[in-house]
Order: C-alpha cells, then sequence, then structure tokens
C-alpha cells in the first residue's frame, strides 16, 4: 500500500495543494451562497408598509407610543394588541417604507428593516414609537380609511415584562 501511495507522490508532487485548494474553494462557495439561498427560500410576509412623507401637513414622526402584543395579521402582515388606553384593541401596523416580514420556522413573523436586521418580531411584546395613521382627524383635516399605527424607524423596542 505505502509502495502505491508513494508512486502516487511522484507523479502527483502537489497533489495535496490542489485538494487543499479545491476544498478551501468549495467551503468559500458553500458560505457564500448557502445563506442567500436560504433566506430566499423563507417565506415573505407582506407587511403594510409606507407613510413617512408629509402626512396632512406633517413630516416626520409622532410623537406617541403605543404598547402591547406583536401578533400575525392576515391583511397587514403584523397588528398590535394596544394595552395603553385599559382596554385591549387590535391594530394594523403600518412599518416604514423598506421594512420587509419573513414568516418564520414556528409560525411567528419577523420584521426586517431596510438593511435585513430583524427588529420585530410577533409573539412578543413591542413598544413602538410613532401614532395612528387614519381614520382621524388631525388639525381640523379629516382623514379617512381604515386605522392603522404608523411605526418609527427609531422606535422600536422590546416592551418591559407585565409585573
Amino acid at each position: 500500500m505505502n509502495a502505491r501511495l508513494d508512486s502516487i507522490r511522484q507523479r502527483y508532487p502537489r497533489w495535496p495543494l490542489i485538494t487543499l485548494g479545491v476544498g478551501a474553494l468549495a467551503l468559500i462557495a458553500m458560505l457564500t451562497v448557502v445563506p442567500h439561498v436560504v433566506t430566499a427560500l423563507e417565506p415573505q410576509v407582506d407587511l403594510r408598509t409606507g407613510g413617512s412623507g408629509p402626512v396632512d401637513g406633517y413630516i416626520g414622526c409622532y410623537l406617541s407610543h403605543i404598547t402591547g402584543l406583536l401578533i400575525p395579521d392576515p391583511s397587514a402582515g403584523t397588528a398590535i394588541v394596544e394595552e395603553d388606553m385599559g382596554h385591549e384593541r387590535t391594530v394594523p401596523v403600518k412599518w416604514p417604507p423598506g421594512y420587509t416580514g419573513r414568516l418564520a420556522i414556528d409560525g411567528q413573523v419577523d420584521v426586517l428593516d431596510e438593511k435585513g436586521v430583524v427588529v420585530a418580531r410577533t409573539g412578543l411584546r413591542f413598544e413602538l414609537l410613532g401614532g395612528y395613521d387614519g381614520g382621524s382627524s388631525i388639525g381640523g383635516a379629516s382623514r379617512t380609511g381604515p386605522i392603522s399605527w404608523l411605526a418609527c424607524s427609531d422606535g422600536v423596542y422590546p416592551a418591559p415584562s407585565l409585573r
């Protein structure tokens, strides 16, 4: 057996280097391609998004907040069960432009910002900065349409635990 290995080594003196190089290239290819393939295979969830531009003459983000359990919503992607006003009301969440949703293995919805970073997940409590969008009156201007919570891009925080 050693004679056979010696003859292979004499015929192909660079064989170990070639094998190592091919193995390294295969590893690099797997590390760069596989995460993109796995992400592409994850089911996407349509999130309600928009609303960071002028709204009834206001530009920017509302200065209010809502606290509650974030839940999956069939029409908006996510909704929050409002706890702030002494009653529970479910309000669809409208996320900033560029945010996307993805369905996790456990059936929860991950909310990703424009960079692809998970900023929220259904099944957990959050405090969302922002304000109501639609179905209200602001500054005397009547707004129609379904009420939703317009979340700010820099205002998504895990809610403190209930005591």
